[in-house]
């Protein structure tokens, strides 16, 4: 009696140790998966409200431009002129720039303080898809994605875009676009 009572208590033991061993395996991995669907949703929500492309990225203007569009195509008024706050706060978020004097944009259209003007034009809506998410030494993630894009006089085209996020645990989506570039030469999808 003894040693059957000794075999069965063995027998559980051994059990409850290696189900405890693979537990934490199949947990890791699926928080790995996790973590991996919560990144590239952040890279795509970032990306779908992203305007700045290719050389943009040269010139602080432009981004900031570009990324009045990406909040005044959110609203369903359009307004004249938006606060510059705003713009200053969405612009540290997204690409991790600071201190900019947008005193010394747009010169040529209408001025009032503390706000920026919205420059009346057509602009073109990016969709994109993820192809691939590569991590790399430094910590950067690479993105290939399949974007779509659609112009403000209706023409439509699926181009390949690449895009270099660096993790900023300052900014809201908690990640910067340090560059995207959309690949024209040969590089429809």
């Amino acid at each position: 009696m003894k040693k059957r009572f000794f075999a069965v208590s063995l027998l559980l033991c051994m059990i409850i140790m290696l189900t405890s061993v693979i537990t934490p395996v199949t947990a890791n991995s699926k928080g790995t998966l996790k973590e991996e669907k919560v990144r590239n949703t952040r890279f795509l929500n970032m990306l779908n409200h992203n305007f700045v492309y290719n050389e943009d990225f040269d010139d602080v203007e432009k981004i900031v431009n570009n990324s009045v569009l990406a909040i005044v195509s959110q609203q369903k008024c359009k307004p004249e002129y938006i606060e510059e706050n705003i713009v200053c706060g969405y612009v540290k978020d997204m690409y991790g720039i600071e201190g900019i004097d947008t005193s010394l944009f747009n010169t040529e259209f209408p001025q009032k303080q503390g706000y920026i003007f919205v420059i009346p034009k057509g602009y073109t809506v990016y969709k994109h898809k993820i192809i691939s998410s590569t991590l790399n030494e430094d910590g950067t993630y690479l993105v290939t994605t399949e974007v779509s894009v659609n112009t403000h006089d209706c023409n439509t085209e699926t181009l390949k875009a690449v895009t270099l996020f660096a993790q900023n645990k300052n900014s809201s989506f908690g990640y910067n676009i340090v560059y995207s570039d959309i690949l024209e030469d040969g590089n429809h999808v």
